[in-house]
């Protein structure tokens, strides 16, 4: 990930922890060694929702991928805005079909 991405997720980090729905979630991130950034969000010791930021090329975050609970409603939402993050959406489904996770691209700035 390069600077800019890296200060993007630090941001919704910090904003998540701000928000009020939040005060009873846990949320972590941290880097993982293939390139990606995660932030996950547990409450009581248990996962709720994994983010993977997945970057291109050239360290800017090119997709998204959701893990865990309520993984249609978050695709809804993302496909009623075409937004996360307040990032713009090109295209968001379920993984080649499968219901495991959602995967989100986003559009090139």
């Amino acid at each position: 990930m390069n600077a800019k991405s890296l200060k993007r997720i630090r941001t919704i980090v910090t904003n998540a922890r701000k928000h009020p729905y939040y005060v009873n979630y846990e949320i972590e991130s941290y880097a993982e060694l293939r390139g990606t950034y995660c932030i996950d969000i547990s409450k009581h010791g248990c996962l709720i929702n994994k983010f993977m930021f997945c970057p291109d090329t050239d360290g800017n975050i090119e997709s998204i991928a959701i893990y865990g609970d309520n993984l249609r409603g978050h695709m809804n939402a993302i496909r009623q805005s075409m937004k996360i993050f307040d990032m713009d959406v090109e295209s968001v489904d379920f993984e080649s079909g499968y219901s495991d996770y959602v995967d989100v691209y986003l559009k090139t700035e």
